[in-house]
């Protein structure tokens, strides 16, 4: 390496991404991992294509490569092997490709984006390796392309958009044939002919003879520039001059925005900014005075103000849209037709005609112009708007493939992501919720638009996670003490107008911007100073759905369990229940739609003091639970018409005798308690738009369909649980004897769950990442948590993931003659769990009245606290009824 670099070479260093190697010392010293992504597991330790399907943890293994390909002094990265799609060994063994090319070439493409992204980071050429299907798409993403045998396969064709865009081919040949240099003449190919030895040797080890002379594909004679770097403005950075006057694709300083080939800083939760760029319909005023951040237009604000803040050490946010044609743009106006060609709707010609996301191609050309000139006006972040045409119908009914507008919309996303970040320049996501999880990881912000209006801020969780700053702008003021309240409760930035009305365009009137900033807006870890946590309590989830087919992965799958012939435990498939006192199940089967009498007794003989819940969605309509097959007329009538979720009606007394039927039989197979899921229509805005309700009203349904969920449980001597439902958490504290959160650790609200933690009452949580972080932070709540790797938003987890616990399960010999000797430690945490089975009924709990709650401030939390005592004062005061609580109630075929 050093010789070559002497020798001023560009050095571009081979891997293959698609591929395990087993020669690789990366790949030796993590086998199990490399195995892992084999698509034949490596059974023969033959190099084997990699599942493409699997890009976490090809990130994981591929990104230290790239970073080695850096730090050793690559100039270029030649990633081989990244054509799945056209290998049948391949495509056809990759499940979420269902031996489908097509849906592996949209797999590929994402994995192939990404390595782009990863090699701008470090400062790396990459060049496109055969993967001719993926020239025309990809081509002004690469700086050069590899091939082999285009000319005797007569290909070279195919590569034509590397040499209009100036860029190298170099192209390998394995026979020697007269037509090669002609051909590479006429292509303005680089060609080598590797002739074989013998027909039994490699092409490896051949005389290679150069079709062109040497001095053409040189240092000096390539460049930069004919490897296209200016294409994506390396040139307004400098980029230009690497080696000539000492600048590294290691230390790039623009505008005072450094990039060193590692990783960008994102924009910190607790960000202040002001807004000049949008939002007013007759001139709103902002203030830009201790701002951290400045929102402008693009082409309107003036350099010197640019320049002026950024030499005060603040941020510039440049506003664009990237998705659609704004006709007041100096570039639309200085080429009308190249921007009408590229709109979706010919005949439209309002202000924001949607751009077409399925020619890539074609909005690079127009986008990497706008990318330079945020650069060369001094911009050190971007704000392109309209990136999510395919979530809009407005949009997708005119892509000429709509099916493909997730994927096409992903693609776009992430190279405007990965061409900013080349430029060093930082970039938000912009509204587009329905893309967060596919994108948190590719921008360093979001911006939205009324998601406080829309009940939605929650879905910014993953932002929240990665400790990224969220910027809300609310239309909307009905309460100005309220607004910042939620705000706070979000950990969200928020500007609001003041004296401006919410109009049907989501536009303020007039007036100006007013700040709702947190000091601090970074997700709470941790509990008040002087919190005492309980003991976490283990639990087994057996209800928790995995993505995939439900006919072929169901929630619960009974033959999957495989019983020991040596002990009196088992292993299911989703999670494992020895050392657990605590259990859910689903209420039934949903591949034979039978109840889970079997498995629920199974579980019981194992351990007769286990305590099996059994759960079923009470706010959703689930289509295959056999009382919906049995009576699909009377569910549909209790049935939301939106197309997002199926939402129930919680107000109607026809509902409430359905639940109570699945109380019923849930008591009559022998389960301890049930876990009513769902229970959370009036937290969503979807829910109460389907039945005309006010947040009032949605609050108070609830809060009433909730208490009647927890005594009709009662009724049977059930144990009942509340899911999710953190805003009214501590109003029915009381009422419910644990809880089951969804990410409160991801999204900073576990103390929501105070009462119940405060009570003794367990709280278990799920979480949809697997971060150790996340067991840190349960540990100081005091919640028993489970991850795993899914989708949030779903509740899923994937289907090649597995269940992770944040405590420990405690060894425990399984008997049923002497249930009490099993209990060891977990006794005392158990025992307000059970002291609060019959709390409501026997405590004389007293009857609450309604009140709207909302969120307090970490603050408030811990002056609670010391107005209620200690955890341990709670527990002895549930101890001290514990002779009130009854033996655990019969179970059919069993002792007591």
């Amino acid at each position: 390496m050093p010789e070559l670099k002497a020798q001023n070479k560009t050095v571009i260093c081979y891997m293959s991404v698609g591929t395990v190697e087993p020669f690789r010392a990366d790949v030796l010293a993590n086998a199990s991992a490399w195995k892992a992504v084999a698509l034949n597991n490596m059974t023969t330790w033959d190099e084997a294509w990699i599942d493409i399907s699997m890009l976490d943890q090809l990130k994981e293994l591929m990104s230290p490569r790239f970073e080695n390909a850096a730090l050793a002094g690559c100039d270029g990265i030649e990633p081989d092997n990244s054509d799945c799609y056209a290998n049948p060994t391949c495509y056809m063994n990759i499940t979420a490709a269902a031996g489908s090319a097509y849906q592996a070439m949209q797999l590929q493409i994402e994995y192939n984006t990404w390595q782009v992204t990863k090699a701008r980071e470090q400062g790396l050429l990459i060049g496109l390796k055969n993967s001719l299907q993926l020239v025309s798409s990809m081509a002004s993403l690469y700086d050069f392309a590899v091939n082999e045998e285009c000319v005797v396969n007569d290909e070279c064709g195919l590569l034509t958009p590397f040499t209009t865009q100036g860029k190298a081919i170099f192209n390998v040949e394995y026979e020697l044939s007269n037509s090669t240099c002609s051909e590479a003449t006429t292509r303005s190919l680089s060609s080598k002919i590797a002739h074989a030895l013998s027909y039994g040797s490699s092409a490896h080890n051949a005389i290679a003879h150069n079709a062109i002379a040497y001095n053409a594909i040189a240092y000096n004679s390539i460049a930069y520039n004919s490897i296209a770097h200016h294409s994506i403005a390396h040139n307004a950075i400098a980029y230009n001059s690497i080696t000539d006057n000492g600048i590294t694709h290691h230390g790039i300083t623009h505008h005072g925005i450094t990039y060193n080939g590692s990783a960008f800083d994102v924009m910190p939760p607790n960000t202040t900014f002001a807004n000049l760029a949008w939002g007013w319909a007759m001139g709103g005023q902002d203030s830009t005075r201790n701002m951290d951040a400045i929102m402008v237009d693009l082409d309107t604000m003036d350099e010197t103000r640019i320049a002026k803040w950024r030499e005060g050490g603040k941020q510039v946010v440049c506003y664009f849209s990237a998705g659609s044609r704004e006709l007041h743009r100096t570039d639309v106006l200085a080429d009308p037709a190249v921007w009408q060609a590229a709109v979706l709707n010919a005949t439209e010609d309002t202000t924001n005609a949607w751009l077409d996301i399925g020619n890539l191609t074609q909005l690079q050309a127009l986008m990497i112009p706008r990318l330079d000139r945020a650069v060369a006006r001094g911009c050190s972040a971007i704000e392109p708007d309209f990136m999510d045409c395919a979530l809009q119908s407005s949009c997708t009914s005119y892509l000429a493939d709509p099916s493909r507008a997730r994927a096409d919309q992903l693609v776009y996303n992430r190279w405007l992501s990965g061409a900013a970040h080349a430029r060093g320049l930082l970039v938000a996501l912009k509204n587009a919720l329905g893309l967060i999880d596919d994108l948190v990881d590719d921008f360093d912000w979001a911006i939205n638009e009324q998601c406080l209006y829309y009940d939605e801020c929650g879905l910014y969780a993953p932002f929240h996670a990665q400790n990224k700053s969220i910027w809300v702008h609310h239309y909307s003021l009905e309460n100005e003490t309220q607004v910042c309240l939620d705000a706070q409760e979000l950990s969200i930035q928020l500007k609001y107008c003041d004296g401006g009305n919410h109009s049907v365009n989501d536009i303020c009137e007039t007036g100006q911007w007013m700040n709702c900033f947190n000091s601090s807006a970074e997700v709470e870890t941790s509990p008040p100073a002087d919190y005492v946590a309980p003991s976490p309590v283990p639990w087994a989830d057996l209800a928790i759905s995995f993505s995939g087919n439900s006919s072929e992965l169901p929630a619960l799958r009974p033959s999957s369990r495989v019983q020991s012939k040596t002990t009196t435990t088992y292993e299911e498939r989703t999670d494992n229940v020895t050392g657990v006192k605590i259990v859910l199940v689903d209420l039934h089967n949903n591949a034979t739609g039978a109840v889970n009498a079997e498995l629920v007794q199974e579980l019981v003989s194992a351990d007769t003091d286990r305590r099996v819940v059994c759960t079923f969605s009470a706010g959703l309509r689930e289509s295959w639970r056999p009382d919906d097959v049995a009576n699909p007329e009377t569910w549909a009538a209790l049935t939301s018409t939106q197309k997002s979720r199926n939402w129930l009606d919680i107000r109607t007394t026809a509902l409430r005798t359905l639940m109570g039927e699945r109380i019923a039989a849930a008591s009559a197979i022998g389960c301890d308690g049930v876990l009513p899921l769902h229970v959370y229509c009036h937290m969503f805005s979807s829910c109460r738009r389907a039945f005309s309700l006010s947040r009032e009203e949605a609050d108070a349904s609830q809060y009433a369909y909730n208490d009647w969920l927890a005594s009709r449980a009662a009724s049977f001597g059930l144990i009942v649980g509340l899911h999710a439902d953190a805003k009214l958490s501590d109003a029915l504290a009381s009422k419910f004897h644990f809880a089951l959160a969804e990410g409160c650790i991801s999204r900073g609200n576990c103390w929501h769950y105070m009462s119940f933690l405060e009570s003794g009452m367990p709280v278990f949580n799920r979480e949809y990442d697997v971060n150790a972080n996340f067991c840190t932070a349960s540990e100081a709540w005091g919640v028993s948590t489970k991850m795993c790797t899914g989708d949030s938003r779903a509740q899923r987890c994937d289907a090649n993931s597995t269940q992770t616990n944040c405590f420990e399960l405690e060894a425990t010999t399984e008997s049923a003659d002497s249930p009490a000797s099993t209990q060891g430690d977990h006794a005392l945490a158990l025992t307000p769990f059970i002291a609060g089975m019959l709390g409501a009924a026997i405590a004389c709990v007293a009857i609450l009245v309604y009140r709207r709650h909302r969120r307090k401030s970490a603050a408030a939390a811990a002056k609670r606290h010391a107005q209620h005592g200690s955890v341990s004062k709670r527990q002895d005061h549930l101890v001290s009824v514990e002779a009130a609580v009854p033996a655990k109630r019969a179970r059919p075929g069993t002792a007591v």
